[in-house]
C-alpha cells in the first residue's frame, strides 16, 4: 500500500513550456514580445518567464524586451496555442497537454506514471522522446523554448485520495485527457477546466476533487476551498 501511495503521489508532472513564434524573430531590433500565460503574478511559472525574458534582455543589450499578461489577462488558458502558430503571440508557458485537442500525441507529457519525478522528466531534453515531442511541435508552428516539469498531486473536500479507486463518486477535474480517462475508469465524474478556474469550481460544488501543480494549489489558494492533499513526497 505504502508503495502504491507514493506512485501515485509523484505521477502528476505538469509539462511548461516557453514558446516563440518564429525563429527569424531574433534577427528583428528593437522588439517588444508579448508573453502570456494563465498562472498568477507571482506564480513560479510566471518568476520563469520573467527570469527568461531579463537574461534575453542584457543578452540584446535591451533591443528585445517583454510585456507580460499572467492570469489569463491577454488570451484564455487554451486559446494560447492557436495564438502562437498564427504569430498573434509571441511566447506563452503553456501546458502542453492543454494542446492535445489539436495534436493528440502531446498527451503523452501529462500520461499516468509516464513521468515518476521531475529528475526523470527533464532527461527528455536528450532522448528521443523529447527530440519526437519538439519535433512535433515545430510540425504545427510552435518552436520549444525551455522544458520545465512540476511535481503535482490531487486535493479534496470530501476524503483523501490515495488510490484511483478512491475517487468514485467525486466530481473530479483531471490533469489531462489520459489522466481523465484512468479516473473516469475508476468512478469519478469528470468535469474539464483549466487549473486557473478550479478555485471558483471548488467553492462553488461543481467540483470537490481535482489533480494539478504543487505551484497551483498555491498560487491559485486552493488551500482555502480544500479539506485534503497529497504532496509529492519530496514536498
Amino acid at each position: 500500500m505504502k508503495a502504491k501511495r507514493i506512485v501515485i503521489l509523484s505521477i502528476l508532472s505538469v509539462f511548461v513550456a516557453v514558446l516563440v513564434m518564429s525563429p527569424g524573430i531574433a534577427m528583428a531590433r528593437s522588439l517588444t514580445l508579448k508573453v502570456s500565460h494563465q498562472f498568477a503574478a507571482g506564480d513560479v511559472r510566471d518568476k520563469m518567464a520573467r527570469v527568461f525574458g531579463d537574461k534575453v534582455t542584457e543578452m540584446t543589450n535591451g533591443e528585445v524586451k517583454f510585456r507580460y499578461y499572467p492570469a489569463k489577462s491577454l488570451y484564455k488558458p487554451k486559446e494560447q496555442w492557436d495564438a502562437l502558430r498564427k504569430g498573434a503571440l509571441d511566447l506563452s508557458v503553456f501546458p502542453l497537454d492543454y494542446a492535445s485537442g489539436k495534436v493528440p500525441q502531446l498527451s503523452i507529457t501529462l500520461m499516468p506514471c509516464g513521468v515518476t519525478s521531475v529528475a526523470q522528466g527533464m532527461t527528455w531534453r536528450f532522448k528521443p522522446i523529447g527530440k519526437k515531442v519538439e519535433q512535433m511541435m515545430l510540425d504545427n508552428g510552435v518552436r520549444n523554448l525551455v522544458w520545465a516539469w512540476f511535481d503535482g498531486g490531487v486535493g479534496s473536500k470530501v476524503r483523501q485520495i490515495k488510490l484511483p479507486t478512491d475517487v468514485k463518486g467525486t466530481k473530479l477535474r483531471a490533469a489531462g485527457k489520459k489522466f481523465e480517462f484512468m479516473l473516469r475508469e475508476a468512478g469519478a465524474s469528470i468535469t474539464s477546466m483549466p487549473s486557473s478556474e478550479t478555485y471558483h469550481a471548488l467553492s462553488t460544488g461543481v467540483l470537490d476533487t481535482m489533480l494539478t501543480s504543487s505551484s497551483s494549489f498555491v498560487s491559485y489558494r486552493l488551500y482555502e476551498v480544500l479539506s485534503y492533499i497529497n504532496a509529492p513526497r519530496d514536498y
